[in-house]
């Protein structure tokens, strides 16, 4: 029988708590992205749900990988590839939005951003994710210029 014992030592980078409490929170605004966008991949046509329906899951599914490596990591490089990762999931809802090949209506909700007059909407799920990103990547450009680097 093999024991295997893992000995937990503390990372010798220091982690921002912040991100990583942010890290959950993102990666559950991005599975709730991923379950509104699934019924909407499943009513496209049945000769585009295979080539652009599975691009479109693709890129939702990397984007939660990209949050849970940000998180882990907490290097910069990897925020900001998860900020340009963004940008790609935006672009593919458009275009599919413009194909006709998902509702217009549908493309909306996700990427709306709040109503002002309403202090409870957080607008739709990729905008609250992509705003999300971009506070964690200025304090990251904070923490930079405060360094002087």
């Amino acid at each position: 029988m093999l024991v295997f014992v893992a000995s937990v030592t503390p990372c010798p980078v220091a982690r921002d708590r912040a991100a990583r409490q942010g890290g959950l929170e993102l990666l559950n605004r991005a599975e709730d992205l991923i379950m509104e966008m699934a019924g909407p991949i499943q009513r496209m046509p049945r000769s585009y749900r295979h080539r652009a329906g599975a691009m479109l899951e693709e890129r939702l599914m990397e984007l939660a990988e990209l949050i849970i490596e940000a998180a882990a990591s907490g290097q910069p490089s990897k925020v900001y590839r998860l900020q340009e990762h963004i940008r790609k999931v935006k672009f593919r809802i458009s275009v599919e939005a413009k194909k006709e090949l998902i509702r217009p209506k549908v493309a909306g909700s996700v990427m709306r951003e709040p109503n002002p007059e309403d202090d409870r909407d957080f607008g739709g799920s990729l905008y609250q994710i992509e705003a999300m990103v971009g506070a964690w990547r200025d304090r990251i450009d904070q923490r930079k210029r405060a360094k002087g680097v």
